[in-house]
């Protein structure tokens, strides 16, 4: 009987290809996991600035002018 190369076992300091498909595998799997990872984060910050210059606009719009003239709004009276 005689031995086929898919059969043959490994010279010492030689990979396997099934580890190499392996590992070529699990590295291709981590960067895709990175990749979406750095996508999601991007996609995170831009909602947050969009989010930010919402609430600030809505801040804006809201702040009410002080009065300068006249006696009405510019004084506290302070009872205790």
């Amino acid at each position: 009987m005689g031995t086929t190369d898919h059969a043959r076992l490994p010279h010492e300091g030689e990979i396997p290809d099934m580890d190499v498909a392996l590992i070529a595998q699990t590295l291709l799997n981590t960067r895709t996991e990175q990749a979406v990872g750095d996508a999601q984060i991007s996609l995170l910050k831009k909602a947050m600035n969009t989010q930010e210059a919402a609430a600030t606009k809505l801040l804006d719009s809201l702040a009410l002018p002080l009065a300068t003239e006249g006696s009405l709004g510019r004084n506290v009276n302070t009872y205790a």
